[in-house]
């Protein structure tokens, strides 16, 4: 398999595992990322000058007890803001987020919501981080197994002290 096929693979499986682990445990299973520092929400509610005039895409929803829905119109929703990169600063982007999401949720999805566009955020950068090869993982990987052996490599994974199974084609 060619080095960028395989790399293509490994990002998206990682991406698709973080997906259903945020899906499967819910927003409180991963740790909280610490708070940015507080903004006005004069300047929160400013629309950067790439988004004046447009309207957020995806959508933010909760059930009627105020439970965050997870659903991809929730990351459209994230990835809109996140089209300021670089033309703000995240902590800038981080409030507006939060500004949005407390209007269109009540205070439980909001938090949900909250806590896992922090983790969303962490996702990006580690996939940032993969791209750029500025992090080694292959001193992670302990024990690489054929596709076939998926069920195996699930139960090898869940193990104490087993960081990562790759799971290979060939």
């Amino acid at each position: 398999m060619r080095p960028r096929l395989r790399m293509t693979w490994v990002a998206g499986g990682a991406a698709a595992a973080v997906l259903a682990a945020i899906a499967w445990c819910g927003p409180s299973a991963a740790p909280r990322a610490e708070p940015p520092a507080p903004v006005a929400r004069e300047a929160a509610a400013a629309v950067p000058a790439s988004l004046a005039g447009t309207t957020p895409d995806g959508a933010a929803r909760a059930t009627a007890d105020d439970a965050l829905v997870l659903d991809p119109s929730l990351i459209r929703l994230f990835d809109y803001w996140l089209t300021t990169v670089g033309e703000q600063p995240i902590a800038s982007i981080r409030s507006q987020v939060e500004h949005d999401l407390d209007d269109r949720l009540g205070p439980r999805a909001a938090r949900q919501a909250k806590d896992l566009f922090a983790r969303y955020l962490q996702f990006k950068e580690a996939l940032k981080a993969l791209t750029e090869k500025t992090v080694d993982v292959t001193s992670m990987i302990h024990k690489r197994m054929k596709i076939e052996q998926g069920v195996e490599a699930i139960e090898l994974a869940g193990k104490p002290g087993v960081l990562k199974v790759l799971l290979t084609m060939e």
